[in-house]
């Protein structure tokens, strides 16, 4: 049977996933968190009627989902972008592992809703 608890047991509880994630082209592991779910509204609603843009929706889910290891942002907006920059499977690992968690389809399809 299944437990059932209050609004406020269940606005108490830590349901926030983060997985630890292996760049195997920087020999390192990156956290990537899960979004609230008004941070996946915001980002929704940031692509919402708009031409698709996957380089844009890159950029957003890293500089969203990446994080440190107490869940604080692990880079600014311009380090996102700068980031593109790199390895592009380097980068897609962390976007892939976003995308996973978060349960979104693909870059293609979220990008142009």
């Amino acid at each position: 049977m299944a437990d059932f608890k209050t609004i406020d047991q269940i606005l108490q509880l830590d349901d926030m996933k983060m997985e630890e994630v292996f760049v195997p082209q920087w020999d390192c592991s990156v956290h990537v968190k899960e979004l609230t779910a008004e941070g996946r509204a915001d980002l929704e609603r940031l692509f919402a009627g708009v031409e698709a843009n996957p380089y844009k929706f890159r950029v957003e889910l890293l500089f969203r989902c990446a994080a440190n290891a107490d869940g604080s942002a692990f880079m600014s907006h311009e380090q996102a972008e700068s980031l593109m920059q790199k390895n592009g499977a380097a980068v897609e690992t962390i976007v892939d592992a976003a995308l996973r968690i978060n349960k979104f389809n693909s870059v293609e399809e979220e990008a142009g809703n």
